[in-house]
């Protein structure tokens, strides 16, 4: 295990890297999304988002217009409240599990507790 400190941070260094990045989170925002247009074209992302707190539309519209995939999580009487980042370089994939949404937040300025693995 490492410990993490920021996820911005340890995020950076794989996004330029990743063939693939897979996101499930609970809330999405425009300082979020915006942490992974440093991704290469090829990349392909995925997003899946609740929309039982407050995730910024125009979030979601950046990831459309970027090429990327965004889907919502809709089940009636189902609170959606996952925090799983995904990063595919070549074969190895590496996960972070915790509790940062996709904000400034979550990624930067919250304590937060991540698990990578």
């Amino acid at each position: 295990m490492k410990k993490i400190i920021r996820l911005e941070t340890d995020f950076k260094s794989l996004i330029r890297r990743a063939d693939e990045i897979c996101i499930a989170v609970a809330m999405l925002s425009d300082y979020g999304i915006e942490l992974f247009d440093d991704r290469d074209e090829n990349c392909a992302f995925e997003i899946l988002v609740g929309y039982d707190l407050p995730t910024q539309p125009s979030a979601l519209q950046k990831i459309i217009d970027g090429g990327g995939a965004a889907k919502i999580y809709d089940i009636k009487n189902q609170f959606f409240h996952p925090k799983l980042y995904l990063f595919r370089i070549d074969e190895d994939w590496t996960a972070f599990l915790g509790s940062g949404n996709c904000t400034k937040g979550g990624l930067n300025s919250n304590i937060e507790l991540s698990l990578r693995i």
